[in-house]
């Protein structure tokens, strides 16, 4: 009965016979060739004819200008604090370089990306970035509106002309012109300029003689930008950044990131030099003022001196001039400081952007809970702008910090004008004391007095002239003393570029396996 059964199951057992397996196929091979044939044409079209992709790198250094000394830098290295700052310095670094504001700036300086040029192929449209036998120049690029995104499509005649067709208001304008004519269509200007006769023939010839370009509009395309960016961290321990764009044109690429680089350094000096900058406007306003008056001055002494032969003071008058100068002397910085209470308060009610803010010690105030909340205000945009950058909008820390330096603003604009009735108080004093002293001088002789008069504007002109003179300097130099916080490793160059697609052995290999 065992035996039986034993059969039973092995007549159950299917078995692969594998002969006639191989006849069916041998039978059918046909079907295998064309199937393999059609694959592997199909992956040639799409690696002939699909538009190329080509990445391009560059690398850029993130300085540390740290003031630590290296002792504190070892022993915060050793607790593990100073690789944390460092690491969130980079990091905040790398969102400003992905940032929608950077690609602006950048695609600001680069016209030919503003203005996409193509040719016309039977099967595909080529990007011809500073790659036609005819350079385009679009003239007066920021004014331009209506005839944004609108293509202009232009048909190549022959070596001397071209014609160029655009549909305005639903009608088609088409016009024959010569290169190097200045074409206006609305509020579009342009100039085609020839750059090799030869190629423009051969390209009619070979039937490549229909191009088109557009006025890209520059927010979607700084959003384009952004989004094309790859920003990446050498490594943990290092501050260098790897940066990278893929286009189909490995020169677009690398003269955008090229350009970007430069654009984010000079953007952060300019950062650093903005206070130095505005202090040395703010020093300028002021010694124009003073220039004038004491140009004036300086011609009035001279001339009330010749006229009246009179050298010396007298004992009295010389006592009522010291007095006087002395006064003076205390009234012009008490207007001084006034005058930067005025601007600084103004500054905190209109202006968005804390970074241009001028620091009291360029005026010689030296108010030690002023400067400690104006540190602490910077301190708190610094901040602010990091943890903006860094994070998304509904972050709770982006608010937390927005109060806080609102906090820091109210706590100044407060001190500031608690300052300023007390400066105010210390003006009226000093003109009274002035008001006094002017009866005693009204007694002298009118030579002596006019005298006295002329002299102590002179002086206390020409003071506070050297004084700003000295002011100004140290703003220069610590303009000048400022670096950038970066520098380019490696620029981008376009003859590295890898192609990233189509990749031509993958697309054989997954043809030929389907």
């Amino acid at each position: 009965m065992g035996d039986i059964e034993n059969y039973r199951q092995q007549d159950d057992v299917e078995v692969i016979d594998f002969r006639k397996i191989f006849f069916k196929i041998l039978a059918n091979w046909y079907w295998f060739v064309i199937f393999i044939f059609s694959s592997l044409m199909i992956a040639y079209y799409v690696n002939y004819y699909s538009s190329p992709l080509y990445k391009v790198e560059a690398s850029l250094l993130i300085k540390d200008n740290s003031e630590l000394g290296s002792g504190i830098n070892q022993i915060l290295t050793e607790m593990g604090a100073y690789n944390k700052l460092r690491k969130k310095k980079v990091q905040n670094e790398m969102a400003k370089l992905s940032s929608y504001s950077l690609a602006y700036k950048t695609l600001l300086q680069l016209d030919d990306i503003r203005v996409s040029l193509f040719s016309v192929g039977r099967i595909r449209t080529v990007d011809r970035y500073k790659d036609a036998p005819f350079s385009l120049k679009v003239l007066d690029i920021d004014s331009i509106n209506e005839m944004v995104g609108k293509p202009v499509i232009i048909n190549l005649i022959d070596s001397l002309k071209f014609r160029y067709s655009i549909v305005i208001d639903g009608k088609s304008v088409r016009k024959v012109r010569s290169f190097g004519d200045t074409i206006k269509v609305k509020d579009l200007k342009f100039v085609l300029e020839k750059k090799d006769g030869e190629a423009i023939q051969k390209n009619i010839e070979n039937n490549i003689n229909e191009y088109y370009f557009v006025v890209n509009d520059m927010n979607n395309l700084a959003k384009a930008y952004r989004d094309k960016l790859n920003v990446d961290q050498f490594d943990d321990k290092s501050s260098i950044l790897n940066l990278s764009i893929s286009e189909e044109s490995p020169t677009k690429a690398a003269d955008y990131l090229n350009s970007l680089m430069e654009t984010y350094i000079r953007t952060e000096l300019e950062k650093k030099n903005i206070r130095a900058t505005n202090a040395i406007k703010f020093i300028d306003s002021q010694l124009k003022g003073i220039s004038d008056s004491l140009a004036r001055i300086s011609d009035k002494l001279q001339k009330f001196r010749s006229a009246n032969k009179l050298v010396n003071l007298s004992l009295k008058g010389q006592n009522i001039y010291n007095k006087l100068y002395s006064l003076g002397q205390e009234k012009t910085q008490l207007e001084i400081k006034n005058q930067y209470y005025n601007y600084l308060l103004d500054y905190l009610n209109k202006k968005q952007d804390l970074n241009s803010i001028i620091s009291p010690s360029v005026v010689g105030i030296q108010d030690e809970a002023l400067s400690s909340l104006i540190n602490k205000l910077l301190n708190d945009f610094t901040e602010y702008q990091l943890i903006k950058y860094s994070s998304k909008k509904e972050n709770p820390t982006i608010k937390l910090a927005e109060n806080n330096l609102q906090k820091t603003r109210e706590a100044i604009i407060e001190n500031l004008k608690n300052l300023k009735q007390s400066t105010e108080l210390q003006l009226k004093e000093v003109s009274k004391k002035i008001d006094e002293v002017n009866k005693e001088l009204a007694m002298l002789p009118y030579t002596e007095k006019e005298m006295v008069n002329i002299q102590r504007y002179y002086d206390l002109n020409n003071e506070i002239y050297t004084y700003l003179l000295e002011k100004r300097a140290e703003a220069g130099i610590a303009k000048a003393s400022n670096v950038p916080e970066a520098e380019v490793v490696d620029y981008a160059i376009p003859q590295n570029a890898a192609k990233v697609k189509p990749k031509p052995t993958l697309n054989y290999l997954i043809a030929f396996t389907l």
